[in-house]
């Protein structure tokens, strides 16, 4: 059936590379930084196993953030190459991670543009608007149920039979386009 199709196709390589190519043009507009690191890079002082994260957002605020700017300047005038532990803000993913985690940490870099109080939830937002804003519209159909599963208190996304029509041929056009073979 037509409604279901998208549970066959949200593996497709295409798909991701594309999500990801406009994750990493969003974050290389914003001026953020993201690392690929390994998980217990990320992890290294984290000791409750739970707390342990696949991505990460880091920040500084007040007088961290006055003081680093203070060092970063000594890093520019004497032309020297700033190490990562010093980017701030900065994206870590982990190679547990995946092209959902780099959009909820940019979630994250965009609450903390806005001078809002950071939260999972509100990281998670970002990820709905990010598929509705930023990618053709059969994406958020077919990536559904991630969308769901993320973004807490979310409505249900439902498609009309027609909808999910118009979306399999907006995605078969996307894949010929793109020269997919699944």
């Amino acid at each position: 059936m037509v409604k279901y199709s998208y549970l066959t196709l949200y593996k497709n390589k295409v798909l991701i590379d594309h999500i990801e190519k406009t994750a990493l043009k969003i974050a290389d507009n914003e001026g953020i930084k993201i690392f690929n690191l390994s998980f217990d890079e990320i992890n290294k002082n984290e000791t409750v196993e739970k707390e342990k994260a696949v991505g990460v957002f880091r920040y500084l605020e007040g007088d961290a953030l006055i003081k680093y700017q203070r060092i970063l300047g000594e890093y520019k005038r004497l032309n020297t190459e700033v190490p990562i532990e010093l980017i701030y803000p900065r994206i870590e993913i982990s190679d547990k991670g995946d092209v959902f985690t780099t959009l909820h940490e940019l979630g994250h870099f965009f609450i903390y543009k806005e001078n809002k109080v950071q939260s999972e939830e509100g990281a998670n937002l970002f990820i709905e608007e990010f598929f509705t804003n930023h990618l053709p519209p059969f994406f958020k159909w077919i990536y559904q149920i991630e969308i769901q599963c993320r973004v807490k208190d979310n409505k249900k996304l439902e498609f009309t039979t027609l909808e999910c029509h118009n979306h399999l041929k907006q995605y078969n056009e996307f894949c010929k386009k793109h020269n997919n073979g699944n």
